[in-house]
């Protein structure tokens, strides 16, 4: 997750499905789906590559969902320009709420937009 140009703690998410069940939910890993949430370091590329997605997109605060190919080549699925954190907060312990709310004392909302 992205907030100004700072990077926020990353997670990774994993199906909390056993056997069959996972199988049937494919590759879904949604905490509202009964995913979970693990902290995880983010190398520094692929934060450098979560950056240049957000700002491909104008996004100031942005979660960017990167895919590890099997080859070592990073994708980016996605720069969700309202993303959901209560995953990452858990995993991670950032009061994520904060963090937004003291940007947004230092900068104008429109700095969101």
């Amino acid at each position: 997750m992205l907030l100004g140009c700072h990077q926020l703690p990353a997670d990774e998410r994993h199906s909390n499905r056993p056997g069959r069940e996972r199988r049937a939910a494919g590759w879904r890993t949604n905490i509202a789906r009964g995913g979970r949430a693990e902290a995880i370091a983010l190398p520094p590329e692929w934060a450098e590559l979560a950056v240049r997605a957000a700002a491909a997109v104008g996004a100031v605060y942005a979660g960017v969902d990167l895919l590890p190919a099997h080859d070592g080549t990073v994708y980016v699925l996605e720069v969700n320009g309202i993303p959901g954190w209560e995953g990452l907060q858990e995993a991670t312990g950032i009061d994520v709420a904060g963090a937004l709310a003291a940007h947004l004392a230092r900068e104008p909302a429109e700095t969101l937009v």
